[in-house]
């Protein structure tokens, strides 16, 4: 963790009036990552006030990039995997796939999200629980029922007519082969 003046103006900027202000420093300490860490306690406290989503979603962003495997973090990120707004549910569904851990409950949310009317919430979901290193089996049955639900294939072009094939969405596939037990069945 850096003491830089620099981080200590953006944790400053925060809080200023002004949205575009506040949405800047907020991204600027994300892509400072770790090295900001010095912020995560005033963004803590930060985003518990923040009401608009453009700026909630940029300083859990922020945290994400920072710090996601710390536990205090993790439990905003869980608390906003439940967000009526989906673009906190993707920033944090991003955080738990970048730390390749989450409690219990993190991932029941995150399993229940791949229920989600909106594609990108689940696809999100489902790559999260694909980088998941522990504690994954439970979504096996849900990411089973988004495949069925869902359009999780993607069509590769080739230059050539005829050769276009069609495969299953990386994000699903890396879920399920993470989550389903090893076999040598070749048709599992």
């Amino acid at each position: 963790e850096h003491s830089d003046p620099l981080i200590h103006d953006l944790i400053d900027a925060v809080r200023d009036p002004n949205d575009g202000v506040r949405f800047a420093a907020l991204f600027a300490l994300g892509e400072l990552g770790p090295d900001a860490g010095i912020a995560v306690q005033p963004l803590l406290r930060f985003i518990e006030s923040a009401p608009e989503s453009r700026i909630r979603w940029a300083a859990l962003r922020a945290l994400t990039k920072i710090a996601a495997s710390r536990s205090d973090v993790q439990e905003v990120m869980g608390q906003e995997l439940e967000s009526s707004t989906w673009q906190l549910q993707f920033a944090a569904a991003c955080g738990f796939a970048w730390a390749q851990v989450a409690s219990e409950s993190a991932i029941a949310r995150l399993t229940k999200n791949l229920e989600s009317a909106a594609p990108t919430v689940a696809f999100i979901s489902a790559w999260a629980i694909g980088k998941l290193k522990d504690g994954t089996e439970q979504a096996v049955p849900a990411l089973l029922s988004a495949l069925k639900r869902m359009d999780w294939l993607e069509v590769e072009h080739s230059e050539r007519p005829g050769k276009e094939f069609i495969n299953l969405r990386p994000d699903l596939r890396l879920a399920l082969q993470q989550t389903l037990p090893h076999t040598e069945d070749p048709e599992y």
